[in-house]
């Protein structure tokens, strides 16, 4: 799986550079020898986010993924899309935390939390729809809360849009931290089944689906996540997971109502 496909993050110094040749910064040229690389097209250079994001507007036109080189760049969203929670105040609900961090083991990325509205995190950072999600009739909404300020692949996963499989650049350049996840309509949500929508999405993200050229390209529909889900689920617990959560190959959280 790719560590982190669809951001441009400075996690890693690349390997490639060298003391006695260092590459010059895409933005400014200047010369460094612990440049970063930008992690989705692994070919052009940065010394800060800041020319990063000032060399984004011609970056995107041809930065592509090594592996599937014909997805194209995404365009940047000026103002996220915010959702307002349904719960009225005083109220608690269910969400699922995804804590942050590149090393974490999958099984310790979720957690479920109770939360009461208003919620100062919700409050203060905003809630995102995740439009994908949308697609299989499980619509869930997320929120940033910028710490730790570390990575997560998961919840930048999430956040994806239909069109092209990009986050938004805010979702690109900055690392999210922990991240806060509720259903649109306010019911409760199992951390299992986060765990499914961000294999589903990932799924698709490995896949040649959001290539321009990729032909055989079918509507996403509940159907289609519900058997990706028996599918992942049957396969986690033959790989010796401890799962309590099926239900006759299906996990019993799937349903929408």
């Amino acid at each position: 799986m790719h560590s982190q496909l669809y951001r441009l993050s400075f996690a890693f110094p690349n390997p490639s550079i060298t003391t006695s040749m260092p590459p010059s910064c895409s933005t400014c040229h200047e010369e460094k020898d612990n440049l970063q690389v930008c992690s989705k097209c692994k070919e052009t250079f940065y010394c800060s986010k800041e020319c990063q994001v000032a060399d984004w507007k011609s970056h995107k036109k041809q930065c592509k993924l090594p592996a599937l080189s014909n997805i194209p760049a995404s365009l940047p969203t000026p103002t996220a899309p915010t959702v307002p929670l349904i719960n009225t105040t005083g109220q608690v609900g269910q969400g699922v935390l995804i804590k942050a961090g590149k090393n974490l083991p999958l099984d310790q990325r979720f957690s479920e939390i109770f939360l009461k509205h208003p919620h100062p995190t919700l409050m203060t950072f905003g809630i995102e729809l995740c439009p994908f999600t949308e697609l299989y009739n499980m619509p869930i909404a997320i929120c940033q809360t910028k710490y730790p300020h570390e990575d997560n692949q998961p919840a930048v996963y999430l956040r994806i849009e239909p069109s092209d499989g990009f986050a938004p650049f805010n979702w690109q350049v900055d690392y999210p931290g922990d991240c806060i996840v509720i259903r649109k309509d306010g019911k409760p949500i199992s951390k299992y089944l986060v765990e499914t929508m961000y294999q589903f999405h990932a799924s698709k993200l490995r896949s040649p689906y959001f290539e321009d050229t990729y032909e055989n390209r079918v509507p996403i529909t509940p159907k289609m996540f519900q058997e990706f889900s028996d599918q992942y689920w049957r396969a986690e617990k033959k790989n010796g997971r401890d799962i309590d959560v099926l239900l006759n190959g299906a996990p019993h959280w799937f349903a929408t109502s």
